[in-house]
């Protein structure tokens, strides 16, 4: 049985048309605008549009008109930011340091929480949040990643995928100010008796609106004690670290240290309080200089791209006499720890004396008799290696500390630690110290010595 069908002519030639206009990246179907009857049934709203096309209007194609191009083109889109300062914040690259991803989400929580504030900092900056950076430490409470590796090092050589993929996206964003909060271990001790532990809330190179809300604050330190001499290194510029690899990227990078690791809960409404306020200072002073912080680092960022001179990299640490403040957990009171003044030597060491010139060490020889109170340290142990390196057997020496009064006739010689290459007093006169010249036995000691080296 044969059955034939009929196809009006009009649906016929409407189907030759779709098949035949079907082509690679021109398949726009024709324009059919609504008469005057029926558009009149879709009045314009009184109502604020913020997207691309109604934002700058100038930016749509002429062709959508004619129904052949799209009212905001992938360029324009890519473009399409405005001149805000655009925020990254981040927290919980490591585990165990539960502040710093709690000082973000409170953060998100206050944005929230206060309409009105979140208006006038959106209008200023554009802000992405990525409160919980590794999500498995954080569930393991532990410090690396599932897989061990330690995120907040591998942003050289982003072995991990992960690694890769919020870099991508950090590279995408391109923000103007970036903010790696963190927490420090707040156990330490330093000091000839560990006697001192660090008193900084959190550690930040912005004090002012920290400290009149009551908080502790400093640069971000990490620190080594011989006897009761502490050396404190601010961070430095390798590039494995987030807050470093997000500077190179032409950003303005702020780390963020809240006292907190190995605490467990303790204090942790402080702390969480003090890495809050930090990140909403930072955020408050870009909205509140916004013309001034974009534009700022737009034109350095321009400068640089542009620039035709060489380029130079310094790259060196600088020494610098500071007071530090510190918890004595003797008697819980805080205390300011300095760096000594200066360092005394009897004049029968005159070889030590030396070997410090050589080093570039500034000795001086005293012309008048000094008497006065100093700080002596006390030989505790001496325990000498089995063997020989480099042909010197090496003394592992412990020391106390006390404070006493001594005389030092005309012709002792004196160091200041204002000076240049006082590092070099600092690792060779320790006795503590891995490469101090009583490890040499240059200065041999014995359980019981008072160490021939005095500081004031």
């Amino acid at each position: 049985m044969r059955i034939q069908s009929q196809f009006p002519l009009s649906l016929l030639s409407a189907m030759a048309n779709s098949v035949a206009g079907q082509g690679y990246a021109d398949n726009q179907v024709s324009v059919s605008r609504d008469s005057a009857l029926v558009a009149a049934n879709f009045p314009d709203v009184n109502i604020k549009l913020w997207s691309p096309a109604f934002q700058d209007p100038k930016s749509v194609p002429s062709g959508f008109a004619q129904g052949t191009a799209p009212p905001t083109d992938q360029d324009t889109l890519g473009e399409a930011r405005g001149k805000k300062i655009r925020v990254w914040l981040q927290g919980g690259v490591h585990g165990n340091e539960p502040a710093g991803d709690q000082g973000i989400l409170a953060l998100l929580g206050k944005l929230d929480a206060n309409s009105s504030w979140a208006a006038s900092v959106l209008d200023k900056v554009e802000i992405l949040a990525l409160p919980r950076y590794n999500p498995d430490g954080v569930a393991y409470f532990q410090r690396p990643l599932a897989t061990g590796f330690d995120p907040n090092r591998d942003h050289a050589l982003l072995q991990r995928k992960q690694t890769r993929d919020i870099k991508k996206l950090l590279n995408e964003f391109d923000p103007h100010i970036l903010l790696d909060a963190h927490e420090y271990t707040a156990s330490f001790t330093y000091g000839s008796s560990k006697q001192w532990i660090q008193a900084q809330d959190v550690q930040v190179t912005i004090f002012k609106t920290l400290e009149s809300n009551g908080f502790r604050t400093s640069p971000y330190f990490t620190a080594s004690s011989s006897g009761d001499t502490v050396t404190l290194t601010e961070p430095s510029s390798i590039s494995q670290a987030g807050h470093n690899s997000a500077g190179l990227g032409q950003a303005l990078t702020f780390l963020t240290e809240t006292r907190g690791i190995r605490l467990a809960d303790q204090h942790f409404h402080r702390r969480v309080a003090a890495g809050l306020l930090a990140a909403e200072t930072i955020v408050q002073v870009a909205v509140d200089n916004a013309d001034l912080v974009y534009n700022t680092i737009e034109n350095a960022r321009n400068k640089f791209t542009r620039g035709t001179d060489d380029i130079i990299v310094l790259d060196q640490a600088r020494l610098t006499d500071t007071t530090i403040e510190f918890i004595d957990t003797r008697d819980g009171s805080l205390v300011d720890v300095p760096s000594s003044r200066g360092v005394h030597l009897f004049g029968a060491w005159s070889d030590v004396a030396e070997r410090l010139s050589v080093l570039g060490v500034k000795v001086e020889v005293l012309k008048k008799e000094f008497n006065g109170t100093v700080e002596a340290l006390k030989v505790e142990s001496v325990s000498l290696a089995s063997s020989r390196h480099e042909g010197v057997v090496h003394a592992t020496i412990t020391t106390s500390a006390s404070t006493r009064n001594v005389r030092f006739p005309p012709g002792a010689y004196y160091v200041s630690t204002r000076q240049k290459n006082a590092a070099f007093a600092f690792v060779t006169l320790e006795p503590e110290n891995i490469s101090s010249f009583a490890r040499y036995n240059i200065i041999p000691l014995d359980r019981g010595d008072e160490y021939p080296i005095f500081r004031v």
